[in-house]
């Protein structure tokens, strides 16, 4: 009879798998229910970079992390799947490649996409941050009074790709009432700013920029007729 009910419930359990038996696996912990990711960030040339910013690039909530003096970041409390993995140094001048306007640039260094599973750890990834950016910095006056004006906005997009556009945002009334931006190197610019009350300014001829560089530029914005 014993032989026979096994039996049975061994037919049993292959037509319904949910059918509960005698031997169930445990569940997974909340640790075992994510994975992580270990790496290093790097500059082009293979130069650990310390302090830079990772993160998956993912529609809800993204895990943050900063890299170690030795240019090692972990990823931990991922969900199961793929994980598009940035970095950045604003410091150092790496912008943030999450901006088409960065992230299009001809010499822009691709970064990883990483399967995730439950409970694993991915090791060795490598991610590599390109070449430095060059740096914008610009004032903005009124062309009458030569004094600040403080609600300007700077908007910028490489040259005939207008889906690469990155704004600034409207400046504060505190500050020193200049903008500093960081630009990719060696990609023909289109350049705009405008604000409330002032005819648009753009930049006229081709705004292009050598590596690891700076250039300074005044605005001088006239007042819209009334």
């Amino acid at each position: 009879m014993i032989t026979e009910y096994f039996h049975v419930l061994l037919i049993l359990t292959s037509l319904w798998p949910g059918l509960p038996t005698s031997h169930k696996e445990a569940p997974l912990t909340p640790q075992e229910r994510y994975g992580s990711i270990e790496g290093s960030v790097l500059t082009s040339e293979g130069v650990p970079v310390a302090g830079a910013w990772v993160y998956s690039f993912d529609y809800g909530p993204s895990m943050v992390t900063k890299t170690n003096a030795n240019g090692r970041f972990t990823l931990s409390s991922l969900s199961q799947g793929k994980h598009l993995i940035l970095a950045y140094k604003q410091s150092d001048r790496f912008p943030n490649p999450v901006s088409t306007f960065y992230s299009e640039a001809p010499k822009a260094e691709p970064f990883p996409v990483i399967d995730v599973q439950e409970g694993q750890t991915v090791t060795g990834v490598i991610i590599r941050l390109g070449p430095k950016a060059s740096q914008l910095l610009i004032r903005i006056i009124d062309s009458t009074t030569r004094r600040p004006i403080t609600d300007a906005e700077v908007s910028m997009n490489h040259l005939g790709k207008p889906f690469t556009l990155l704004k600034t945002g409207a400046n504060t009334l505190q500050g020193d009432f200049r903008y500093e931006v960081l630009v990719p190197a060696e990609v023909p610019l289109e350049l705009r700013v405008t604000a409330q009350r002032y005819e648009a300014w753009r930049y006229q001829g081709k705004l292009l920029f050598t590596p690891n560089s700076r250039k300074e530029l005044l605005v001088s914005l006239r007042r819209r007729a009334r």
